[in-house]
């Protein structure tokens, strides 16, 4: 009963970030539906809901939908109708040494490359193995995010 409720909860967790990550795969070719003096509830309509507000003033709200290359759409909307948007690529600075974090990386597992995909789904199934309890359940969380991985990545 409990194994089961985890294996719910664990499944639901995974679907819902693999969705929100699936916005990013789409946000390049929403944006072009996208027209200047919509509402946001248009534009919401459009994009989803996986934006982020990264700027607000008294008349000004700027929110930013991350695409899967590593980069941002900056829409800025005034008394709430879309005037602007552009796309800024996320520049990843390297950390001082004495405040960086290092990423776990759990036995067995190689460590991938630095794409924003390949982050994030390693950072996944580190999640999980960590979490498991037997290694029965190690090797199917191992296949899972190889076949994840695998298809995410075209291969």
């Amino acid at each position: 009963m409990i194994k089961n409720l985890f294996l719910g909860v664990l499944l639901l967790i995974i679907l819902t970030s693999c969705a929100s990550y699936g916005n990013m795969f789409t946000a390049n070719t929403r944006i072009k539906d996208v027209e200047i003096d919509m509402n946001k509830n248009e534009v919401i309509a459009i994009m989803g809901k996986t934006y982020e507000v990264i700027g607000v003033t008294e008349h000004v709200e700027v929110w930013g939908y991350k695409t899967i290359d590593e980069a941002i759409y900056k829409l800025y909307f005034v008394d709430g109708r879309l005037k602007e948007w552009n796309k800024e690529w996320i520049i990843n600075h390297a950390c001082p040494p004495d405040n960086c974090r290092q990423p776990q990386v759990v036995t067995g597992v190689a460590p991938v490359g630095n794409s924003g995909l390949e982050i994030h789904l390693n950072a996944h199934r580190n999640a999980l193995l960590n979490n498991a309890s037997s290694e029965s359940e190690r090797q199917h969380i191992n296949t899972h995010m190889d076949s994840h991985t695998n298809t995410m990545q075209g291969r």
